[in-house]
């Protein structure tokens, strides 16, 4: 599938660099989505890290859920948001990537409800393979039972789909014979 340009949409401070208490609010980022979902963090909790995103944060949370979320939930149904926004020293302590896009609030990690996370990962990948939905980056893991969901509101979307092996080691997804 090609890359897809995505609209730029930048409008807020980032979250791992706000300082001082904000009052959150819980809003609707898309029909089946609220934000809580996706800044709920045990860990930040456990370690009293604050875990709260800026409006730019938002925004690609926004953009995630309309996008590919949406649309994996209309094909499988429920999915349950297990990491979504983390601010930057809640990312550390959960061993995240430096880079990492749900630092950014353009990524979550997800379980079907439904289905399988395997069959819901397969659908997700059919659709933007056949053009019907955009994500960045979609990753399967042999040893953990979610699955990474990406989309940038800027640049390009990689269409890029991964399994990520017992060992930590990244190859291309390939369907089940």
């Amino acid at each position: 599938m090609p890359a897809v340009r995505a609209r730029a949409v930048r409008v807020g401070v980032c979250c791992a660099r706000r300082t001082g208490i904000a009052t959150v609010t819980d809003p609707q980022l898309s029909p089946h989505f609220r934000l809580s979902e996706f800044t709920r963090s045990a860990l930040a909790a456990r370690f009293g890290l604050a875990n709260t995103p800026g409006a730019w944060e938002i925004g690609n949370l926004r953009a995630l859920c309309l996008g590919p979320l949406e649309w994996l939930r209309g094909e499988v149904g429920r999915l349950d948001v297990s990491s979504g926004c983390r601010a930057l020293d809640v990312n550390r302590a959960a061993g995240g990537a430096a880079g990492s896009q749900h630092v950014k609030g353009q990524a979550a990690d997800v379980i079907p409800a439904g289905t399988t996370r395997d069959e819901a990962f397969a659908a997700l990948v059919a659709g933007m393979r056949a053009g019907r939905t955009v994500a960045d980056q979609v990753i399967t893991y042999d040893a953990k039972p979610h699955m990474h969901v990406s989309f940038r509101t800027a640049g390009v979307n990689r269409g890029q789909a991964l399994r990520c092996l017992s060992d930590g080691r990244y190859i291309p997804w390939v369907p089940a014979p």
